[in-house]
């Protein structure tokens, strides 16, 4: 049986590998150059490295897609990190949070797992055990903003009876107290190593480079160095006094240390490493050394935890006063922390009024301010939804639709009303009131969407058909109500929802329709989503066609006058297309921008970003956001006299 040189797995649809690696490849691409490669590869960590590390590895699959087009490569990276995958041909695939659905299946799961094979069958009638149905019922609470590992840990926490609060932070913190019981001074060893380790912008370590990190101190060195630790009591611990072989072999016995090839060792997720490296130069008041390092996804990490425990209203100002951003991501940077900092930590306020501030700019663009929201949002700060509420009831569409989406997120039952009140507007903010009422979920929530599915202007149906799609225990039954009623336009508004629902009893109801319903504009409809639904999906991407085989471009060049080939005279064709074309094909050419990682495209982009024409604009601000990702040296707006 062949084995593939990357991933060690056996198989028959393997291909020989027989081209030279690079040889400033790093130690995890350290494989031999002549063996055997999958026709899948699946690159994991590539979001915990940095942008010159990452420009190796992309030189690497570069050279495999060369000799091997037909491999498919899958690449786990970070949002703001993609350096060169574009360049490849990948296409940016952003990965969806649990919805609450998702999320009471997998406590359910835990829970069961739990009786099964931790709980003692003896502690069963222990007054001291909290019934699952109320324990789960906690847990449901306030998870939106929580990243996956902070939620699988949050359960965790719960069932172990040692959760220390609701936020990641505390699910971290209990996490990493249950995981090293018993191991001495083990609290300063993994601080000091993850806070070497993200100084030195490593995502892995060896033996004996933790071994140098904690030697050649001086007693004098160590106070206010970051190399004095506090445990629990208080006591702090002389970096010296860390037996580093025998603390790495009991990290990694009970699983906080991983090994990696080449005889080295990374924590067992990043966010961990993030987590103590963040706490502990907030201890040592040595979070300068981070905020000065070059941008890379582990110092962002651990910025946010040193946020939590640190005032970094020096930095807050610079990130919010920066101009030169045309994606104002200083604010967002900040706007994330607010989770995690302290409600009364006075710089915090600057932060909350700029993005409050920002999402009622109707100049500024709706992807930033969207995301100023999602922001808000997760703070869990009970004056953000009294800010909400105010922005309810604005003159400004796109500030209603906002404050809606907020409002629902929030699940603000005071909001109800406003609310309601949204759903007499056929704009975009009615449509969110009716996501944000079944999100809210409270009867009279319920039966307000209700009454506009079953009275309300068309566009408005739909989005109360589509709303219901997110509701099982009400929702559901609702549209399958709606799929029987006398009422044509009824049974055309659930076709939607039905479609979002994608579950056997809904496909079935819209089999039916599509060839028993007895009205035509209904039959069709249910046809036409059914269709949809047994083809492909659309959003599965798929590759690139070359530039000089794009139907719409070579289109446009006809247009022209003018005929396209490869290379440079098609990017030209493209940059022409987006300058001067059609509404419809300056939409297609920011899209290939984007897919590309094209960055040969300023000062045109700017003059979209900045133009009249809003939906153009918010295109090319999400085609931005791509390019930045790529680390690309992208020129100031300013440069251009250009600027919100």
């Amino acid at each position: 049986m062949k084995a593939c040189i990357m991933c060690g797995g056996e198989g028959t649809r393997m291909r020989p590998l027989t081209f030279e690696r690079p040889k400033s490849c790093i130690p995890i691409l350290n494989k031999p150059s002549i063996g055997y490669l999958c026709e899948q590869l699946s690159i994991n960590g590539f979001d915990e490295i940095t942008p010159d590390y990452a420009e190796i590895i992309t030189d690497y699959l570069a050279e495999i897609l060369q000799e091997f087009p037909r491999t498919r490569v899958v690449v786990a990276a970070a949002p703001n990190y993609v350096d060169g995958l574009q360049s490849l041909g990948s296409i940016p695939i952003p990965m969806a949070t649990w919805n609450k659905r998702q999320q009471a299946l997998f406590i359910q799961q835990w829970s069961n797992l739990w009786k099964t094979f931790v709980q003692p069958t003896t502690d069963i009638d222990d007054d001291s055990i909290i019934d699952p149905l109320l324990l789960n019922g906690w847990l449901m609470g306030n998870n939106a903003a929580l990243y996956p590992l902070e939620f699988t840990l949050k359960v965790w926490s719960a069932y172990a009876s040692d959760a220390r609060g609701p936020k990641g932070t505390d699910a971290i913190e209990a996490y990493l107290r249950r995981m090293s019981v018993g191991i001495s001074k083990v609290r300063p060893a993994m601080e000091h190593l993850s806070t070497q380790m993200i100084l030195s912008m490593r995502s892995a370590f060896t033996q004996g480079e933790a071994q140098n990190w904690t030697s050649g101190f001086d007693s004098d060195a160590i106070e206010g160095a970051g190399l004095a630790m506090v445990s629990d009591s208080g006591e702090k611990f002389d970096a010296r006094e860390i037996t580093i072989p025998r603390v790495l072999s009991d990290l990694t016995r009970n699983g906080l240390l991983l090994t990696r090839p080449k005889n080295q060792l990374t924590f067992v997720h990043p966010l961990i490493a993030s987590y103590l490296a963040g706490t502990s130069l907030a201890f040592s008041g040595q979070g300068d050394k981070l905020i000065s390092q070059s941008d890379w996804p582990l110092k962002d990490q651990a910025i946010h935890y040193l946020a939590s425990q640190s005032d970094l209203s020096d930095q807050v100002v610079k990130l919010l006063t920066d101009s030169e951003d045309p994606l104002n991501q200083g604010a967002l940077t900040a706007g994330g922390w607010l989770r995690d900092i302290s409600h009364d930590a006075d710089w915090r306020k600057a932060i909350l009024q700029h993005l409050a501030n920002a999402i009622q700019q109707d100049a500024l663009p709706m992807g930033f301010r969207a995301r100023a929201l999602s922001c808000l949002a997760a703070t869990n700060d009970p004056g953000v939804s009294t800010i909400l509420r105010h922005l309810l009831r604005s003159s400004n569409d796109s500030v209603r639709q906002l404050a809606a989406l907020g409002s629902g997120f929030l699940q603000d039952s005071q909001a109800v009303g406003d609310l309601v009140g949204l759903l007499g507007d056929a704009t975009r903010s009615g449509q969110a009131a009716c996501l944000a009422l079944i999100n809210i979920g409270t009867k009279p929530a319920i039966e307000a969407v209700a009454s506009i599915l079953l009275h309300g202007e068309e566009m408005l149906r739909r989005a109360a058909s589509e709303a219901f799609a997110h509701h099982p225990e009400d929702g559901h039954p609702i549209l399958k109500e709606g799929s029987t009623m006398d009422d044509l336009l009824v049974r055309r508004s659930v076709i939607h929802g039905l479609r979002l629902v994608e579950q056997p009893w809904a496909v079935k109801i819209l089999d039916e329709m599509q060839i028993e319903e007895g009205q035509w504009v209904v039959r069709n409809a249910a046809a036409q989503v059914m269709e949809e639904l047994e083809g492909l999906d659309p959003y599965i991407p798929r590759p690139l066609e070359l530039l000089v085989n794009t139907p719409w471009l070579v289109e446009f060049a006809s247009e022209q006058g003018m005929g396209i080939s490869e290379g440079d005279p098609a990017r030209e064709m493209l940059l022409k297309a987006l300058r001067e074309g059609n509404p419809e094909q300056q939409f297609a050419a920011l899209d290939q921008y984007r897919l590309r990682g094209d960055t040969q495209v300023f000062p045109a982009l700017y003059h979209l970003l900045y133009g009249s024409d809003v939906e153009i604009a918010e295109a090319a601000y999400e085609t931005l956001w791509q390019l930045v990702a790529t680390h690309a040296k992208i020129p100031p707006p300013i440069q251009f006299g250009l600027g919100y």
